[in-house]
């Protein structure tokens, strides 16, 4: 009924996770506090039935813009998928970092998907450019109920 398009092996157990908004892109946070991301294969991988190529790319297609221009990040993706076609079912890590003392408890994007926001068991929240994986901004949430 569904196909398995990849596989991603962690170090460590997946807490949270989270679907760029535009690109085929997936961030995870795990129990150690890393945050990770990875660009998913291609549509045209062949492992896909030709209904769920169809599925997968209207739906992308669909939502390749934010309010009807692409993001940096999604104008910089999409030009370069086409030069993945070669890596049938390659998931390719973009970025991987130390990101929290406890584990990383959740994850979530810009609207853009330009910033990933994640949160850990240490209290400290964390915006970081989600091209390079690079902190822009944190705070600190007071672990006192």
């Amino acid at each position: 009924m569904f196909d398995n398009i990849c596989s991603i092996n962690l170090r460590t157990d997946i807490f949270t996770q989270a679907i760029h908004p535009t690109s085929p892109i997936l961030a995870v946070g795990l129990s150690s506090g890393r945050v990770e991301t990875y660009r998913l294969p291609p549509l045209d991988s062949p492992g896909l039935s030709p209904i769920s190529q169809k599925h997968l790319s209207n739906n992308i297609n669909k939502s390749s813009s934010t309010f009807g221009k692409p993001s940096a990040l999604s104008s910089k993706l999409n030009g370069r998928r086409h030069s993945l076609e070669n890596g049938y079912g390659v998931v390719e890590t973009l970025w991987t970092t130390k990101r929290h003392q406890g584990s990383c408890r959740t994850l979530c994007l810009s609207q853009d998907g330009d910033v990933i926001y994640s949160a850990g068991t240490d209290g400290i929240v964390k915006a970081a450019d989600m091209e390079t994986g690079r902190v822009v901004g944190k705070i600190g949430v007071s672990l006192d109920g």
